[in-house]
């Protein structure tokens, strides 16, 4: 997911928050998980700040958000 961050506003022209779906979140958790990966690469990436992505990852290991079959391996 290389696409550039997107601003969504509201017709007030104020700043809200986006919505991710919990597929996308799971995928993006997923790329944390890949050997020399790092949470402040993979939220940059993505656009994120890497507490946020860091708040996934914690609902990923609480079994609140499931994660796609590895690919590779992982650490």
């Amino acid at each position: 997911m290389d696409a550039p961050m997107e601003l969504l506003t509201n017709s007030a022209g104020r700043r809200r928050n986006r919505q991710w779906p919990d597929e996308v979140k799971a995928r993006i958790v997923a790329e944390t998980l890949r050997p020399g990966a790092t949470v402040g690469q993979v939220a940059q990436r993505h656009g994120l700040k890497a507490n946020h992505l860091s708040s996934w990852r914690t609902l990923a290991r609480n079994g609140k958000l499931v994660l796609p079959a590895p690919e590779g391996p992982v650490e």
